[in-house]
């Protein structure tokens, strides 16, 4: 079975899944991209399973990973593969907002917002979340805390807050 892998909703590769004497072997396969370290993952009805670090191998990055199969039918159907930057090259090193902080006090916003971004410095957190002009802010209420900028090639809403949790001026 071969399923597409996508990063931020486009297609960058695939991903083969194969059974064979009860394993799983998968193996992800995507197209070059120099900004930074990805960890590619299997996206079923039940959960993630996590692939490993994609790394170069013939003009492509690849994973791999061989599981038992009854683990990887206790998640359900497969729909898809899917890459994460783990690790930026040369930049500021934003992660997913996948839980935690910003998940707790934007309950039922930021779910609804794919491909927001969070990182820590020594005084401030951040938040990042896509900006499209043409599309509602998500977090009206602290719109006028915005600070627009480009994070890995695409427009992002800047929010920044001390460590008391307060946001703070641009």
């Amino acid at each position: 079975m071969e399923l597409p892998v996508c990063r931020e909703d486009q297609r960058v590769g695939s991903l083969r899944l194969r059974e064979q004497g009860g394993w799983a072997e998968l193996v992800m396969t995507c197209q070059p991209d120099s900004t930074g370290l990805f960890r590619g993952f299997l996206a079923c009805d039940g959960g993630e399973l996590p692939l490993g670090v994609l790394s170069p191998e013939g003009g492509c990055l690849r994973a791999a990973r061989r599981v038992p199969l009854s683990e990887l039918r206790a998640l359900g159907t497969a729909r898809r593969g899917f890459c994460r930057l783990s690790y930026p090259f040369g930049g500021e090193n934003w992660q997913p907002v996948t839980n935690g902080f910003f998940r707790r006090c934007f309950r039922g916003t930021l779910e609804k917002t794919e491909g927001a971004l969070w990182r820590e410095d020594q005084e401030r957190r951040w938040l990042a979340v896509p900006w499209n002009c043409g599309r509602p802010f998500p977090l009206t209420e602290l719109l006028c805390f915005v600070q627009v900028r480009e994070i890995q090639g695409r427009p992002y809403a800047l929010l920044s807050f001390d460590s008391d949790e307060w946001p703070q001026m641009p």
